[in-house]
């Protein structure tokens, strides 16, 4: 990761207002950057312009024309303020907070499947997600008033430096010395809430137990509930020890920098109130504009210096954003890039002296070799964690061998170019999620459905009777995230919705990770026939546990400890009286 200083890293953060919002900035840069300091500078030379015509001897109309002029613009200044937020700020902010999140999404779908086994991913996650619009925002203001704090400070010290040029030095070394106190501050805040944010996400994680209704029934029936407060006070205790942790050293940065303030605030005071006593002042009406010059400075410092340390904040929370869009990927970016398109048919796929490992865990597929010809339909069986589903993974280049290669049609998948070739393999997984959306939506997630081809679809899938007792349509919303009366299917119609993504479909591969398990013999039955039906023209690729639903498979492919024990079509497995065997009649003798 490049280095960068806390301004670039700050400006990294106001970017996102300029590419989506640019109207918005070059407005605000005027409004913060003219019109503000000029209502405030008019504020100050107000007072002495009326004193020095009335001590001056000119007429009452000059005197009242005078003063209806600065009124008028004092006026329009907030007027011009009303319309910039209601016609500006809120829909602008609002407008760039959503690309900002859209921008988060669009990088995580960019990154490789291999961050979701790092916690890590979700820590830098969350703090892009959560943080980056709000500190955008944050940014954007800073930024505009530090401008507007900076010009003030420079006009209304030019005032106040005819009058004692000594008394704008001194402001300036006690705003400098309370900002170093201010910084100390901030690098302990943002390293106290970054030790807090595991605390914070699993606190989240026991508030979900609570709240979600797939946690529930467990909640009221076993010890769960007790394991849940022991951990919840755990990490409870955790979260107050260091925030007490941290308060002594916060507690100490933050009274240096007020009594640095306060010392220094004194000696200006009893500065001015000795050469007030002593008689060294000019006219009346200019001493009243060198005291609200140097009041209306001091605000305008304070604010600046108080600007400059929450933007020294601000970048440290940038740097930790930063972290999510540094992450490096190349599945995804270089398989992006590819411009070769996958065969429009049904696969050929080859896996040649295939090794996988995952980090940090024993399990490998070891120098595996395997021949798929286009349109076969085969079925993968083992025990859990025999590595079934890791080379589905593998096929969907969710992860990349550590050696070894999968060719489709004779050319290396790494090849292809990753989005279209996902696009030519239909997956439906054990877990079908169903989402707050149309049903429509739900089953068009692979390819559109015609109303005229979505009666046969919803037929085929078995799924009339779900949309018969919850009274729906095609168009009728899925679970009630959003809607009260959306309808609400059991797992195993959410696993009839997850076949009816695929089926119809114009694939060159299908993959079915256990798809069935929740579905009653028949129905699944009559679904494998769907897709083992000779018209499918699809290679086909099922893991499977319920044996009995794989016996039609062309070849079943047994595996044991990430290698292939055994291969052929069900009969010749049964013959050879060996692991699959084993594994059928161990199935078998439930049923009898």
């Amino acid at each position: 990761m490049k280095k960068q200083s806390a301004l670039g890293r700050l400006l990294w953060l106001y970017e996102p207002f300029w590419r989506y919002a640019r109207g918005y900035v070059i407005l605000s840069l005027v409004f913060w950057a003219v019109i503000l300091p000029l209502h405030r500078i008019l504020m100050v030379i107000f007072p002495e312009t009326v004193v020095n015509l009335i001590t001056g001897g000119y007429g009452i109309q000059t005197l009242v024309g005078v003063v209806v002029v600065f009124q008028l613009l004092l006026l329009g200044i907030p007027i011009f303020e009303d319309f910039y937020n209601a016609y500006g700020k809120d829909k602008m902010e609002a407008k760039v907070e959503l690309s900002i999140k859209r921008q988060v999404y669009e990088k995580a779908l960019q990154t490789d499947y291999r961050y979701v086994d790092d916690p890590k991913y979700y820590h830098t996650y969350m703090w892009a997600i959560h943080h980056q619009a709000e500190k955008a925002k944050e940014a954007f203001a800073l930024l505009n008033r530090a401008v507007s704090a900076l010009i003030l400070i420079v006009s209304l010290a030019g005032i106040v430096s005819m009058f004692s040029p000594w008394m704008v030095l001194l402001t300036v070394l006690s705003m400098v010395l309370r900002t170093y106190g201010y910084m100390k501050y901030n690098q302990q805040d943002v390293a106290r809430e970054q030790e807090l944010m595991h605390s914070s996400r699993k606190l989240d994680y026991y508030h979900r137990i609570f709240y979600m209704k797939d946690y529930n029934a467990d909640l009221k029936t076993t010890k769960l509930r007790d394991f849940v407060f022991r951990h919840f006070n755990h990490e409870a205790s955790h979260r107050l020890e260091v925030i007490h942790g941290y308060a002594k050293g916060l507690t100490r940065w933050a009274v240096f920098s007020d009594m640095i303030y306060r010392v220094f605030m004194t000696v200006i005071i009893l500065a001015v109130a000795l050469n007030l006593a002593s008689g060294d002042v000019g006219e009346a009406a200019s001493y009243i504009t060198i005291m609200l010059s140097i009041e209306k400075m001091e605000d305008a410092m304070y604010e600046f210096f108080e600007l400059f340390q929450q933007g020294g904040k601000l970048s440290l929370y940038a740097r930790d954003i930063q972290a999510f869009y540094h992450m490096e990927s190349q599945i995804e970016t270089e398989g992006a890039s590819s411009q070769a398109m996958p065969p429009s048919g049904s696969f050929d796929i080859k896996f040649t002296h295939l090794c996988f490992q995952y980090a940090h865990s024993d399990f490998k597929i070891d120098s595996l070799n395997l021949h798929i010809r286009a349109g076969e339909k085969i079925a993968i069986v083992g025990e859990n964690g025999t590595g079934k589903s890791t080379l589905v993974k593998l096929l969907l280049r969710l992860y990349d061998p550590q050696s070894g290669d999968i060719a489709i049609n004779g050319k290396s998948i790494k090849d292809y170019s990753l989005p279209a070739l996902r696009r030519q393999i239909g997956v439906v997984f054990q877990d079908t999620h169903v989402y707050a959306m149309s049903f429509k939506e739900n089953v068009e997630l692979y390819r559109p459905v015609s109303s005229e081809d979505m009666p046969e679809l919803i037929d085929k899938a078995q799924l009339r009777g779900m949309l018969q007792k919850n009274e729906g349509t095609p168009e009728s919303l899925m679970t009630k995230e959003f809607d009260e009366n959306g309808m609400v299917c059991s797992v195993g119609e959410e696993q009839k919705i997850g076949w009816a993504r695929v089926l119809g479909g114009n694939f060159g591969l299908l993959i079915l990770d256990e798809p069935s398990s929740a579905l009653d013999p028949i129905a699944e039955y009559e679904m494998n026939q769907l897709l083992f039906d000779s018209r499918s023209k699809a290679t086909i690729i099922m893991v499977a546990h319920r044996l009995s639903t794989i016996r039609n498979a062309d070849r079943i492919i047994v595996m044991d400890k990430g290698r292939i024990c055994e291969s052929g079509s069900h009969d010749e497995l049964m013959s050879q009286k060996g692991r699959y065997y084993e594994m059928f009649m161990k199935q078998a003798e439930n049923y009898n």
